[in-house]
């Protein structure tokens, strides 16, 4: 029997599904008290609204019920990130376990989405798939909005919850998965190659109409040589003005207080690699 890790980066295809339904929009407007009409651009730029949206699913509970009503008519139509969940989760032979953890944006809206998801995967995910096998999240780990600028503390916080909890699966003996349908490209790109380190499969499906694509794991490595330099700077060594020019070409370090010092989201790579190389 198996057991699989599975990493998701959540995005909002979620809601902007939903809000193609004149079911859910009418609900919105009911709710709300909305007199204008609804739609996609327009709520995805209503700050204020989001804002209750986000209260009443994490506080009363109404929307989150409501989404979850339409959700279960068919998930993989509505759902990007369960739709390759799903078609995952059929496809292992043998399955006994699935814990699955969520990377989501702190916007209102992708904080709605993941909510959302999370309490499916627990509450009807099994029932839905008609498998044995217990279907666990793990947790929910949210990260600054990349468009606000914070990029650099967003792929710190991605990396390092990534690789602690793949890390610590693969110790316990399961299988690693990253799904990336969903969520920011620059997460996207940036959890692959974390991915690759730590050798977890990536899982991509273009559509509720689609077979998923599982890519095998690529063998990947940090340069050597990088990597003695970023050791040297972790000591305190001296670097020749040569070296400290490339490196921060290539956005490695940064100029602290006078002192050369690795970008953090550099240092999650780094125990990546080393966490990579014991098993």
């Amino acid at each position: 029997m198996s057991k699989i890790f599975v990493a998701i980066t959540c995005g909002i295809s979620l809601l902007q599904n939903l809000l193609n339904s004149d079911v859910f929009r009418d609900y919105l407007r009911r709710k709300f008290n909305i007199s204008d009409d609804l739609n996609l651009n327009s709520l995805l730029r209503n700050s204020t609204l989001l804002d209750l949206m986000y209260r009443d699913c994490m506080v009363n509970g109404d929307i989150a019920k409501k989404i979850m009503e339409l959700l279960r008519e068919n998930p993989e139509q509505y759902c990007a990130e369960l739709n390759s969940l799903i078609k995952l989760l059929r496809s292992v032979d043998n399955l006994k376990l699935c814990r699955v953890y969520l990377y989501s944006s702190n916007t209102r809206s992708c904080s709605i989405c993941s909510h959302v998801l999370s309490k499916f995967i627990v509450e009807y995910l099994r029932d839905y798939l008609d498998k044995k096998c217990n279907v666990e999240v793990k947790g929910i780990l949210t990260i600054p909005d990349i468009l606000s600028g914070r990029y650099s503390e967003a792929l710190q916080k991605l990396a390092e919850g990534f690789v602690r909890e793949a890390y610590r699966h693969v110790r316990q003996g399961f299988d690693l998965y990253t799904i990336i349908t969903g969520g920011f490209k620059i997460e996207i790109a940036y959890i692959t190659v974390l991915s690759f380190l730590v050798r977890s499969k990536i899982v991509y499906c273009p559509g509720p109409e689609s077979d998923i694509v599982i890519l095998p794991p690529i063998p990947i490595e940090l340069d050597h040589n990088v990597l003695k330099i970023c050791e040297k700077i972790i000591n305190g060594e001296n670097l020749e003005k040569e070296t400290i020019d490339l490196l921060k070409r290539y956005g490695l370090i940064s100029q602290k207080n006078g002192k050369i010092v690795l970008e953090k989201w550099v240092s999650k790579l780094i125990e990546a690699r080393r966490w990579n190389s014991t098993y």
